[in-house]
Formats: C-alpha cells, sequence, structure tokens
C-alpha cells in the first residue's frame, strides 16, 4: 500500500518539475526580447504585432553668461582707455580783407557811418561804429575814441574815451558813438582810434586808427537854390508879361 503511493507520487513531481523549467525558459526569452528592441534605435520596428518608435534626443547645453577662462581659471577682461586730455580749438589768425591785425591778437573792422538829418541845417548827427573781435588767450580792456572833420580839416566834434572792457577771447563786440552838430559839409571824415593794452599774450600793441569818407546831401543848400531858381522864373515870368501888355499898337 505504502509503496504504490509513493510510485504514484515520482511521475507528478516531475510534471512539475518540467512545466517550472518550462516557464523559466519563456520568462528568460521575454526578457531577452524587450532588451534588443529597447536598445534599438531605429524607428517603425514591429515585435509580435505592435508598432514600436524610439526617438533618442541629446540634450542642448544652455549658452554660458560667463566669459570663457584661461587655463589659469580666471575669466578674461576688456579694458578700454580714455583718452580725457581736452584740445584747444586754435582761434583765426588770418584777419577778413575789411579788418587789419593788431599785433596779431585783435582784429579790427572799418569804419561803419551814417548822417541823420536834421530840420536846422547846422545840426544833424553823425553816427560812427566798428567791430572788434579778440583772437588772443587774454581778456582785454581798451579804449575808443570818435571823431570827425570836415573838407576842410575843420573839427565837427568827438567822443573821447569809449571804454572796452571784459573783451572775451574769440569775443567779437561793436563799438559806436553819436556825433550831434555836425552841419552838412557835403564831405565829412569819419573816424576812430583804438588803444588796447600795452601787451597782449606777451606781444606789444600800439594805438591804431582808421577812418572813412562820409558823403552828406546838402539839402538846405538844394532848397535855398530851388527857391532862387523859383524866383528867378516867377521874375522872369511877371516881365515878359508885362511888357507885352505895354507893346504899343498900330493902325
Amino acid at each position: 500500500m505504502t509503496s504504490i503511493r509513493r510510485a504514484s507520487r515520482a511521475p507528478l513531481r516531475t510534471v512539475q518539475l518540467v512545466l517550472a523549467a518550462a516557464l523559466a525558459f519563456g520568462a528568460l526569452c521575454s526578457a531577452g526580447a524587450a532588451s534588443a528592441t529597447t536598445d534599438d534605435s531605429g524607428a517603425g520596428l514591429t515585435q509580435n504585432g505592435y508598432g514600436l518608435t524610439v526617438t533618442v534626443t541629446s540634450p542642448t547645453p544652455a549658452p554660458s553668461s560667463t566669459p570663457p577662462r584661461p587655463p589659469g581659471g580666471t575669466p578674461q577682461r576688456t579694458t578700454t582707455t580714455v583718452d580725457t586730455a581736452k584740445t584747444t580749438t586754435p582761434l583765426a589768425t588770418v584777419p577778413t580783407s575789411n579788418q587789419v591785425s593788431l599785433g596779431g591778437k585783435l582784429f579790427l573792422d572799418g569804419v561803419q557811418s551814417s548822417y541823420q538829418p536834421s530840420v536846422n541845417p547846422f545840426d544833424g548827427t553823425v553816427n560812427i561804429e566798428f567791430t572788434v573781435k579778440n583772437v588772443s588767450n587774454e581778456t582785454v580792456d581798451a579804449a575808443a575814441r570818435f571823431w570827425a572833420t570836415g573838407p576842410f580839416g575843420n573839427d565837427l566834434g568827438s567822443v573821447e574815451a569809449v571804454p572796452v572792457e571784459k573783451l572775451a577771447p574769440g569775443e567779437s563786440r561793436i563799438v559806436s558813438a553819436e556825433l550831434p552838430g555836425v552841419g552838412q559839409w557835403v564831405f565829412v571824415n569819419a573816424g576812430y582810434t583804438f588803444t588796447p593794452p600795452e601787451t597782449i599774450d606777451g606781444v606789444a600793441t600800439t594805438p591804431i586808427t582808421r577812418t572813412a569818407a562820409l558823403l552828406i546831401f546838402p539839402w538846405a543848400v538844394a532848397v535855398l537854390a530851388l527857391l532862387g531858381v523859383s524866383v528867378v522864373v516867377a521874375a522872369r515870368f511877371l516881365l515878359t508879361r508885362e511888357r507885352v501888355n505895354v507893346a504899343p499898337v498900330t493902325v
């Protein structure tokens, strides 16, 4: 009895071992197939009726905001040197055609003059002006005298010591004066005398005089001449008319 039971259990254990071995082999085959599919980088593979697509993406490195480092490990730096030295623009050293140079430090324009008539033929005002430009590196204090003379050299008036103060480098200034009571001398010689400091930028300077002729229309003389002509014409007309009336009548 006992021997029959032991004999019947032996085949059962054999079947169990065979089934276990088959299951283990199947698991190993499945694992090998799955490993081969994952490692393949191809697209559109078909395994056991399933489509498998594997995309491998390489990561893109982020741009670096730090400058490249040399082998020593210290960041490179760019140094810009700015020259802050000031440059001085040279002033004009050549006068224009109407200017004269005073020691190469001052430029003086010619005389500009005009006449303002008056009802009184013995009155009238002469205006005289000129422009001075400082081309030196110093601030200049100077003075000017204005005057006018008649056709015979007779003095018609003057203005003394007109100040020209604190004329800065590069500055131009108009200096002017009025001379009243000049009259109607037809021809007037107007001028100015400019007196600078003794030295400018270490250069010795001396006074300078400039003149210009001014023509004045003698309207008073013209009116008197017109009145004289009118009187003569009227007198001749009256005399001629009187002669016609007195002429004898012949029969």
